[in-house]
C-alpha cells in the first residue's frame, strides 16, 4: 500500500514546477542547463554534453557502479533518465530466459522504472521517463532519480545470482 501511495504521490508532482520557476502563462523549457541545476543541488559529479542535450555521471551502490544518464528532450518534452550497462545477458547464455523472466516480474512490481534489454549485444538497462511538458520539480526528479539509482542497487545481486546460478 505504501509503494502504492508513493507511486500516486510521484505521479502527481512529477509535472510540478517548483514555485520560484512559475510564471502564469510562460511556458518552462525544461533543457540538460534546466536538469543539471537539480543534479548541482543533489551534489551530484556529472559530465555534461550539452549539444545532445544529456549528462553522465557514475553512481555508487553498495553494489555496483552505475553508468548513469540523465537526457533532456526538448524537442518532444521528455526527460529519461536511464542506467546504462546494468548486466549483460546475451541471447544465447544458459540463464538468458530465466533472467528475462525475472527482470519481467521486476517491471511488472515496479512503481518506478522499467528493465529494458536489447538482444543485439544483451545490454540490460533500467530507465524512467517522464513529461517536461508542464516543467518538473526539483523534489519530484529528486524522488525519480534517487528511486530509480536505488531500485538498481537493491535488485543488483538477485539478477546476477539468476545470471551465474545453473
Amino acid at each position: 500500500m505504501f509503494r502504492v501511495f508513493i507511486a500516486f504521490c510521484l505521479l502527481c508532482t512529477i509535472g510540478a514546477v517548483s514555485m520560484a520557476d512559475q510564471v502564469p502563462g510562460v511556458q518552462t523549457k525544461v533543457d540538460i542547463a534546466y536538469l543539471t541545476k537539480y543534479l548541482d543541488q543533489m551534489k551530484l559529479k556529472y559530465e555534461v554534453t550539452a549539444d545532445k542535450g544529456f549528462a553522465h555521471m557514475v553512481m555508487v551502490g553498495d553494489h555496483a557502479k552505475y553508468e548513469t544518464y540523465v537526457i533532456a528532450d526538448t524537442e518532444s518534452a521528455l526527460c529519461f533518465v536511464i542506467i546504462r550497462n546494468y548486466m549483460t545477458v546475451k541471447p544465447d547464455h544458459r540463464n538468458c530466459d530465466k533472467v528475462l523472466r525475472h527482470l519481467m516480474e521486476l517491471n511488472w512490481k515496479l512503481n518506478v522504472g522499467k528493465f529494458e534489454w536489447h538482444p543485439d549485444d544483451g545490454e540490460v538497462r533500467l530507465t524512467f521517463t517522464f513529461s517536461t511538458e508542464e516543467g518538473v520539480g526539483f523534489n519530484a526528479f529528486k524522488a525519480v532519480f534517487d528511486t530509480l539509482t536505488n531500485t538498481a542497487d537493491e535488485k543488483y545481486e538477485e539478477c546476477q545470482k539468476i545470471l551465474t546460478g545453473d
